[in-house]
């Protein structure tokens, strides 16, 4: 009984470095390559639902938004909703209501901490149109871009998304 008590309580302690996101590295350049649509948005409404796309991954959530500025893709063909997953086990982006995102992703719209999708912060003092214009200029003409050390953003991200750290408003 006591070896059953120790091994079920080592489980709970540890489980949190198991379950952690683990996100390949990729430059902004690989990210948008790799994303179908690259789109600002502002999220209008955000709700919890199962993963459908990714049902081994558990519960996350669906978020409606407003298209602000389409960078790649068609238009017409941007999913309804975006998808993420609500934990650290799954990398989701943490979507909140009236936030603007910059929003890589495929058809099922699922986003993730790990392709690039991204807060954009006016309020911090970021120059957010500056990095869409680098965005711009690189699926237009091909030009080069580097925003920010990807992996550092990623690091940021999970401290700040996954509850290892500071809030999102912090």
């Amino acid at each position: 009984m006591i070896r059953y008590v120790i091994v079920l309580s080592s489980l709970v302690l540890f489980s949190e470095g198991l379950l952690a996101c683990s996100c390949k590295e990729l430059t902004e350049i690989e990210q948008v390559d790799r994303a179908d649509f690259v789109f600002l948005a502002r999220i209008t409404s955000v709700r919890e639902a199962p993963l459908r796309e990714r049902p081994e991954m558990g519960m996350g959530v669906e978020a409606s938004f407003e298209l602000l500025d389409m960078l790649k893709g068609n238009e017409a063909e941007i999913p309804n909703l975006l998808v993420s997953g609500n934990h650290n086990a799954n990398c989701g982006v943490k979507l909140i209501v009236g936030r603007p995102f910059l929003i890589h992703t495929d058809e099922t719209g699922y986003v993730s901490i790990c392709d690039g999708t991204r807060r954009m912060m006016w309020d911090m003092g970021h120059d957010v149109e500056s990095v869409i214009e680098k965005y711009r200029n690189y699926i237009s003409d091909g030009k080069p871009f580097k925003i920010e050390p990807t992996s550092e953003w990623i690091e940021d991200m999970r401290r700040i998304y996954c509850g290892d750290g500071e809030s999102e408003d912090s």
